[in-house]
């Protein structure tokens, strides 16, 4: 996997993590 590609997979999910949602 390219490291952009994790990266981004990485903010993503910390972007839904501090959702207040969370879903």
């Amino acid at each position: 996997m390219h490291l952009l590609t994790q990266a981004i997979i990485l903010g993503h999910s910390a972007s839904m993590l501090k959702s207040p949602h969370f879903s």
